[in-house]
């Protein structure tokens, strides 16, 4: 009679599993930890790789009820699958695996990926330190080699300056990158500036955007209102070229419904000419709240941007969470009037944030030239010493660390060289000290 082969399918696997699972942790105490917790710290790109993967190794193995990593099916996960998810190399992510489990966090398993229950953990690997007589060798080299000491300080200082210009040149371009994407922006929603930048001559502003509309919804006649994009309540010296808020409005609605076309968002007709549309128009530029404002075009390119982040987000029309119509615009506009107060202070914060952490910069920058200046004239004086009075410097200094217990505990050598690098910090207190009392009396005179 032929042999028959069972071949385990998927819910045996993981019934199977689940029972390994269950007898392996019965009565043991645990915390409830969410998977979609786990998620978020699998897909942050801010973690380390280690705490991502072990948020993985733990959101398909315990979170799954089985004792190592598996897949819906039941299969083992492995670190390749770890890899093709979150797209990281897999020597960095074998080298976390190995820290793991060398600490005891996961069992030593040559294909299955096991987290310990009940780690007992074991110190990291030792980090290689240098040790205290090569510390103190360094010391009596930049003494004896001040020439090449002061060379490398140098050298030093010139790869630290060239860092800072390369930082500010980079931040330099990022700061032009946004102008010139503000500029673009503002091209692309005032016909004005397109015809400047081609060179076109402009004799009169465009037909205004948005007439005034009276309290029964009616378009005034001309008449009533003056010239096209005449503003009677501006100020003198506002600029006559700056873009209208409803202008800048009404090109970024068209552009929206452009871009998506087949939603019922895109399909809502919209222009200038119509009556409702000039009073939607309307409204959304009182939810706007501009008046007052000293620059209310910023204001509403502002605005702008804040709409198009949140189709950025997900809410793109035509999606379950997107605008059906153009009406969700208004309540956008109520929720960015509502938190302009916390941008502004947001944004003078970091003002004042950046302004301090350039004040901290220059203060250490200083700090470290002082420094330098004072480790290369203690270094020449050093050299310059004279034998009989760098003997007895180094003499007092002796006299100084016998009461020293870990002094007394050295051989004669390395007694001389503790001995050596006292003297010379001694006599850079000194001439610290000169250097202070010199800057008092000329602050004084």
């Amino acid at each position: 009679m032929a042999k028959t082969t069972s071949i385990e399918t998927t819910e045996q696997r993981r019934a199977r599993g689940r029972a390994e699972y269950q007898a392996e942790t019965a009565g043991l105490i645990f915390s409830k930890d969410f998977q979609s917790r786990q998620d978020a710290v699998i897909h942050d790109t801010l973690a380390t790789v280690g705490e991502r993967y072990m948020a993985w190794i733990l959101r398909y193995s315990w979170g799954e009820y089985s004792l190592y990593a598996i897949a819906p099916d039941g299969e083992p996960l492995h670190q390749r699958d770890f890899c093709a998810l979150t797209g990281i190399e897999k020597q960095r992510v074998s080298a976390a695996h190995a820290y793991y489990k060398q600490r005891g966090y996961l069992r030593d398993s040559s294909k299955l990926l096991y987290p310990v229950i009940s780690p007992r953990l074991q110190p990291p690997p030792e980090k290689v330190t240098r040790s205290a007589d090569f510390l103190q060798f360094v010391e009596n080299w930049k003494v004896t080699h001040s020439a090449d000491f002061e060379a490398l300080e140098v050298a030093r200082s010139t790869v630290k300056k060239i860092r800072q210009v390369l930082l500010s040149d980079y931040k330099k371009s990022r700061q032009l990158e946004t102008i010139e994407n503000t500029t673009l922006l503002r091209d692309l929603l005032d016909p004005r500036e397109t015809a400047k930048r081609a060179g076109d001559r402009v004799s009169e502003p465009p037909p205004a955007k948005t007439p005034p509309v009276d309290d029964l919804g009616e378009v005034a006649p001309i008449e009533e209102y003056g010239p096209p994009d005449q503003d009677d309540s501006a100020p003198d010296n506002a600029n006559p070229t700056e873009p209208k808020p409803a202008g800048i409005l009404h090109e970024a609605i068209a552009r929206w419904q452009a871009d998506y076309p087949n939603s019922s968002f895109g399909r809502e007709r919209f222009t200038a000419l119509g009556k409702v549309d000039r009073v939607f128009l309307t409204g959304l530029l009182d939810r706007l709240q501009l008046d007052g404002l000293t620059r209310p075009s910023d204001e509403t390119y502002e605005f702008v941007g804040f709409v198009q982040e949140r189709f950025r987000e997900g809410r793109t029309p035509g999606t379950p969470a997107g605008p059906d119509s153009l009406g969700l615009l208004w309540l956008w506009a109520e929720d960015f009037t509502a938190g302009r107060e916390q941008r502004w202070q947001q944004r003078r914060e970091d003002e004042e944030q950046e302004r301090y952490r350039l004040q901290r910069e220059r203060e250490q920058d200083q700090a470290r030239e002082a420094e330098t200046r004072l480790e290369i004239e203690t270094r020449a004086a050093w050299a310059d010493l004279d034998p009989a009075d760098k003997a007895a410097r180094m003499a007092a200094a002796r006299a100084r660390l016998k009461a020293d217990a870990r002094f007394l505990q050295m051989n004669d050598h390395q007694r001389a060289q503790w001995a050596s690098g006292a003297a010379y910090q001694i006599l850079k207190k000194e001439i610290a000290e000169a250097a202070a009392r010199a800057a008092e009396r000329k602050q004084a005179s």
